[in-house]
């Protein structure tokens, strides 16, 4: 099923044009590609997008490189921002949460250097327990197929294989792990269950989701499918673990991105 996320962005000025001989010209407006325009073909500049998981945080604020400057105001959770030019490799990004007292921040990834033109920094975790990931999306595309990668962002849950009611899964990783790209069928209803300890039974079924081989841009579908605490344990006389649910974000923007439960 499909679940509408929506990302209220707030955004400031950057940087006047290098060409604008003016000093006292008014900083330019920030275009934010909100229709995927960028694409996963990117090879003459830079881009990078947060993506913030911390269900504990609503209302939040994202900044980058401790400069306090917040960029985007009132996210919900989670969110997902689309890409935005990347004016330096080396990059951090803080999540900040929303107090009677103002903003304070929640999270903070490390300075990390970015290799490939399209990046990541993944704020989550909780607030007592804080936690960041840095990836790369740098991956050749199969046609006519979805190629997809599994980001476990679940505390507390220690493994998460996700296929078929039984057998091998398609994707799986460890807690605070990344799987290996993969290829899945693009167009045909995509049914998973969640394997919880690796014995290759799943224990939890999921909705049935789908999408097709191509984007909005007419490019290979590229996905990351994260792995998002529900706020629900497994019912007993299973362990107390933690359930999640799976946001499929594609690579062109976080708008065509769903939640399947």
């Amino acid at each position: 099923m499909r679940a509408a996320l929506l990302v209220s962005l707030a955004l400031a000025g950057c940087a006047p044009d290098p060409d604008d001989t003016d000093p006292d010209a008014a900083f330019p407006e920030l275009v934010v590609d909100l229709e995927g325009e960028y694409g996963p073909d990117v090879p003459d500049a830079a881009y990078v997008r947060t993506v913030t998981l911390m269900p504990e945080v609503q209302d939040g604020a994202v900044a980058f490189n401790d400069s306090g400057v917040l960029i985007t105001s009132e996210l919900p959770f989670p969110a997902m921002l689309p890409f935005l030019p990347r004016t330096r490799d080396t990059l951090s990004a803080q999540l900040y949460a929303a107090g009677e007292s103002g903003y304070t921040v929640a999270a903070s990834s490390s300075e990390h250097t970015f290799q490939s033109p399209l990046s990541e920094i993944v704020l989550w975790g909780t607030v007592a327990e804080p936690r960041a990931l840095n990836l790369e999306v740098a991956t050749t595309p199969t046609e006519g197929e979805i190629t997809a990668r599994l980001v476990h962002t679940t505390p507390g849950l220690p493994y998460a294989g996700f296929g078929p009611a039984t057998g091998a899964p398609e994707l799986s990783a460890v807690e605070g792990g990344v799987s290996a790209w993969t290829t899945l069928p693009a167009g045909s209803q995509i049914r998973w269950y969640l394997d919880i300890n690796g014995d290759g039974r799943g224990d939890l079924p999921y909705q049935g989701w789908s999408l097709p081989a191509v984007d909005g841009l007419g490019q290979p579908q590229i996905v990351d499918i994260f792995v998002v605490p529900s706020g629900q344990p497994l019912p007993s006389p299973t362990p107390p673990l933690p359930v999640p649910f799976l946001l499929i974000v594609p690579l062109t923007g976080p708008d065509e991105a769903f939640a399947v439960t």
